[in-house]
């Protein structure tokens, strides 16, 4: 890497979007409307685009791409939503017959997780904590981990 151009002089400014394949571009709408509230800013034959929370969010057709490996990691993204919220939600995914996952056994000062997975597999965890929250937490009871300055 060339010396001359250090990090200060390129900035990452933001999070621009995180897009998702799918197999299935109309059941795939209607499940992220549901559990997410996610509002429908775009839509093609093979792509949706929302807004979750601010967030853009796009989805496109890969046909004939298998997600059952997805299922088998934890890579995922996380949206916040508070604990009340996240009992509703559960709510509303029974009622659509949406299945879920409650989050592992923590202690309470690192929040509470719901995970929820799309139905090509990717896995979504809505979480009740920030990542302030986390941090004074290891800070406070975790001496196993080493926090550095946010």
């Amino acid at each position: 890497m060339n010396n001359n151009m250090c990090n200060e002089d390129i900035k990452i400014t933001g999070l621009n979007h995180i897009t998702f394949s799918v197999e299935d571009i109309n059941k795939s709408i209607e499940f992220y409307k549901i559990v997410l509230d996610a509002k429908l800013l775009a839509k093609g034959d093979k792509l949706a685009y929302f807004d979750i929370a601010g967030i853009w969010v796009a989805l496109n057709l890969e046909e004939n791409i298998p997600g059952e490996n997805r299922e088998k990691t934890y890579t995922h993204i996380a949206f916040s939503m508070t604990e009340s919220d996240q009992d509703k939600l559960i709510e509303k995914l029974k009622q659509h017959g949406i299945k879920y996952e409650l989050g592992r056994p923590r202690n309470t000062r690192e929040g509470k997780s719901l995970y929820i997975r799309d139905y090509d597999g990717h896995l979504i965890e809505l979480h009740s904590k920030t990542r302030t929250d986390r941090l004074k937490y290891y800070l406070d009871e975790r001496p196993d981990i080493k926090v550095f300055n946010e």
